[in-house]
């Protein structure tokens, strides 16, 4: 056995000669400096040792460059996700009136969905139309198309969400849907059930005929449809001064002025004729003239005695009630005036023929009235004398009385917030009756793959409070137009008395100048003959 330099030692095992340290301090330069003379076959063997270690080596830097490019894409496609570019959620308007078919539709979408692809959204064709307050289509300075309404601005947040690229289509007919005789659907509905495109925005109304060609997500609204009608104004005339008693009221008091002059009357000759008084007996006419003055709240001189002084007192007392309960309706009937609800149901408009009425066209009401065995919606229908695109566009024709209208309450609501925001007027009365309460949402493609995610964020959306929101942002006036006609004139900064609220006091001016002149005439013939 030889030792080298005192750090490694050969050891002999068979006919192999192995090198090994000979204490823990041997490393380094001393360790790998030592040379061992060994057999070819050991050589070999290192050799071939030496390769597959390499090859490990490889091996492994190489599996390490896979996993960390596949962190880096992990990290890149999160980051992409988390900050998705903002045409994903921007609509793409085709051109009104046109639906997605032809050539030119086909590579449009081909282009669209491999860009989609490529930034991982999701590509989706809309069938929308104006329907106000909900979706609404217009242009901008430049001429390009623009949209707007509570659906259009879910609509962002749901292509927020979901990272969504959608295209705007409207029906050529511009309808709903309505189903024909031959079992298709007309309108968006329509393009739904041909699947021309994925999603119709709406909102419609939920009902069992609608669901057989498309799926309905979670609901987004719950509305009742009332009646709409032009708001009754107060008519001031010479009747309002003496319909604040009841005619038979009226009757009691003439009747008791005559009972109590003749009372009185009586009551004065008997004290004259008493030997214990020195009373003049009045005469039968100036009697009358002080009581009819004590009634009108006229001071007079009595000298009466004994049993006149106390009818006389009692008198005075029906009449200071009687005329200030007088005078304080009124004021009342100035202030407030009482107006006259024409019609106040359903009932009441179907059963006169002044004002007519008109439905929706293409909506849910006249989808409803037609399927639904009931007597009302039946009447309504056969006596409608035709249909209007929508409340917010017949605004005015309502207004002035032309017809009523039948709209959903948040329509209705939108129409009157409007109007008076724009005309500080409240022109509008809806009758607190509902006629037919519908629920309101999207229409998606039969089994359609988004439905899950629609309810979801649909769900998420309403439970936080956000449609609620948007409906508050455009329907934020008009509150006191909510109240009965004739109160909201009190809620309003007052104004003068016109001459049209104050012309029968002027009137009953006029009848007694005119009355006292004939009787002055009189008088002065009287005179002349005598």
């Amino acid at each position: 056995m030889k030792q080298s330099q005192g750090c490694v030692r050969l050891r002999t095992s068979g006919s192999t000669q192995l090198a090994e340290p000979i204490h823990s301090s041997c490393t380094g330069d001393g360790f790998h400096g030592l040379r061992v003379s060994v057999p070819p076959r050991t050589a070999a063997a290192t050799r071939r040792l030496a390769l597959a270690t390499s090859n490990l080596a490889f091996v492994g830097s190489l599996s390490n460059m896979v996993i960390l490019a596949a962190a880096l894409t992990v990290i890149v496609a999160v980051a992409v996700q988390a900050q998705p570019d903002d045409a994903s959620a921007r609509g793409l308007a085709a051109a009104p009136g046109r639906s997605p078919s032809g050539t030119s539709s086909a590579r449009k979408l081909a282009r669209m969905a491999a860009t989609s692809a490529a930034e991982n959204v999701t590509y989706i064709r809309i069938a929308a139309e104006t329907w106000q307050p909900y979706f609404l289509i217009g242009q901008d300075a430049n001429g390009e198309t623009v949209y707007s309404g509570i659906m259009w601005d879910l609509l962002q947040m749901l292509a927020t969400k979901m990272n969504l690229r959608f295209e705007i289509y409207r029906p050529p007919d511009g309808m709903w849907g309505v189903e024909l005789p031959n079992g298709s659907w007309n309108g968006m509905l329509g393009m739904i059930q041909r699947q021309e495109v994925d999603m119709a925005l709406g909102p419609f109304a939920v009902s069992y005929q609608r669901t057989k060609v498309a799926d309905f997500p979670a609901s987004i609204f719950v509305l009742p449809h009332r009646l709409y009608l032009p708001r009754p104004r107060g008519s001031p005339d010479l009747s309002d001064f003496v319909r604040l008693f009841h005619p038979l009221v009226w009757l009691m008091v003439l009747l008791s002025v005559c009972v109590v002059s003749l009372a009185v009357w009586a009551a004065s000759r008997m004290e004259a004729q008493s030997q214990h008084t020195l009373a003049v007996p009045l005469p039968a006419f100036k009697v009358l003239l002080q009581v009819w003055a004590s009634l009108m709240q006229e001071s007079c001189e009595w000298r009466g005695v004994g049993v006149g002084r106390a009818l006389m007192g009692m008198w005075f007392l029906v009449t200071l009630v009687l005329m200030n309960t007088y005078s304080g309706l009124l004021v009342a009937s100035l202030s407030f005036p009482k107006v006259a609800i024409p019609i106040a149901s359903v009932e009441e408009l179907v059963a006169q023929d002044k004002l007519p009425w008109r439905l929706e066209q293409g909506g849910i009401i006249l989808h409803t009235f037609e399927t639904a065995d009931v007597k009302m919606y039946k009447t309504l229908l056969q006596g409608s004398k035709g249909f209007f695109p929508d409340c917010f566009a017949a605004r005015e024709d309502i207004a002035r009385g032309r017809f009523a209208g039948l709209c959903d309450v948040l329509a209705g609501d939108m129409m009157v917030a409007k109007t008076f925001s724009s005309t500080g007027r409240c022109d509008f009365y809806s009758p607190r009756q509902n006629i037919v309460t519908h629920t309101y949402t999207l229409v998606l493609q039969k089994n359609s793959p988004l439905k899950e995610n629609v309810n979801f964020w649909l769900q998420e959306l309403q439970e936080r409070g956000w449609v609620d929101q948007l409906v508050n942002q455009r329907v934020n006036n008009g509150t006191i137009c909510k109240l009965s006609p004739g109160q909201e004139v009190g809620q309003v900064p007052p104004s003068p008395l016109a001459i049209m609220q104050m012309w029968g006091v002027f009137a009953i001016l006029a009848v007694g100048l005119g009355v006292g002149s004939f009787v002055f005439l009189l008088e002065k013939m009287a005179n002349l003959l005598h």
